[in-house]
């Protein structure tokens, strides 16, 4: 959890109308598989290393057990239920798919209503060393580590500014509500939220023209 909120972005609120304004529309194909691929691996990956710390043996049980956890956990299954859907070609009736995009428009608000209402009942001082250095790793690090690989590779201008920039925003709210499921650093990911979201206004601009000057 601690890792996932060191590398996971509030890409949807923030990134994809940023992208946008900031680069073009000549970016969003570069952000729109990095929305696509992030949570499916980040998410998929982070269940795993809780599921298995909690079942965890060398074992045909305890493996069945991880698996189970990952493929039930809401997030990961509606993901791979999704895809599977996808790929039959066929479409939701249409009342179905009303009431499933009125579901999905308030799910973002109603996760930072959740979000605040935690944070006031940890405050920002809860956990505040593993907030701090989430914080720091989210801002800092990540960034830097993500503009190193996209050197790397070679990647050209317009898509190493916009995977730094993505990397550069702050903590995703879906962290907090993983930390709440699993019940692990709860206090501290939610600190982590407010303060990066609050340092990434100055952090951001300076990151995406540094990027944007460099790539």
């Amino acid at each position: 959890m601690f890792a996932l909120g060191g590398i996971f972005s509030n890409n949807v609120l923030l990134g994809l109308p940023l992208a946008k304004i900031a680069l073009g529309e000549g970016a969003l194909a570069a952000v729109s598989l990095v929305l696509v691929f992030n949570s499916l691996l980040l998410w998929t990956l982070a269940t795993v290393s809780v599921e298995w710390a909690r079942h965890g043996a060398f074992s045909s049980k305890g493996l069945s057990k991880t698996v189970a956890g990952v493929v039930l956990n809401p997030i990961v299954g509606s993901i791979l239920l999704g895809t599977a859907f996808g790929f039959t070609g066929l479409a939701l009736p249409a009342f179905v798919d009303q009431t499933m995009a009125l579901l999905g428009n308030a799910a973002i608000p109603l996760s930072l209503v959740a979000l605040g209402m935690g944070l006031a009942g940890f405050g920002l001082a809860a956990g505040w060393r593993e907030s701090a250095a989430m914080s720091c790793i989210k801002l800092v690090v990540h960034p830097l580590a993500v503009y190193a690989a996209a050197r790397l590779f070679a990647l050209p201008p317009l898509e190493t500014a916009a995977i730094v920039m993505l990397a550069a925003l702050p903590v995703g709210a879906n962290v907090y509500l993983m930390s709440r499921q699993f019940n692990v650093l709860t206090g501290p990911v939610a600190s982590a939220i407010v303060v990066t979201t609050a340092l990434a206004a100055a952090t951001t601009p300076i990151v995406l023209t540094l990027a944007g000057t460099r790539g």
